[in-house]
């Protein structure tokens, strides 16, 4: 995201701050060896962050830690939204890089 952040180990989190304010938390010491807050993926675009991708299906099954008949019914729910962008303007992007 282009800023400092500063990473935090406390008793029972594990505390991300950014501009003297807390970014986010997450337990530590889980069975999960993958943590992920669906929150940090909702939200709309403003002038410095870009919206971020949802989840695929994949993602979202990991975090309900579905299988079997479960995971079957859950994939056959409609996708969320998904975030298009035209190519011009990747085409656009890569022009200013260069």
């Amino acid at each position: 995201m282009g800023r400092d952040v500063e990473v935090l180990g406390v008793l029972r989190h594990v505390v991300i701050r950014g501009a003297r304010e807390e970014i986010a938390r997450h337990p530590q010491h889980t069975k999960a060896l993958l943590v992920i807050d669906p929150a940090h993926f909702e939200g709309e675009s403003t002038d410095r962050v870009i919206r971020p991708t949802p989840l695929g299906a994949r993602a979202r099954l990991q975090l309900l830690g579905l299988s079997g008949p479960s995971r079957d019914v859950f994939l056959r729910l409609p996708e969320p939204e998904r975030v298009a962008r035209p190519f011009d303007a990747y085409v656009e992007l890569v022009e200013a890089l260069t």
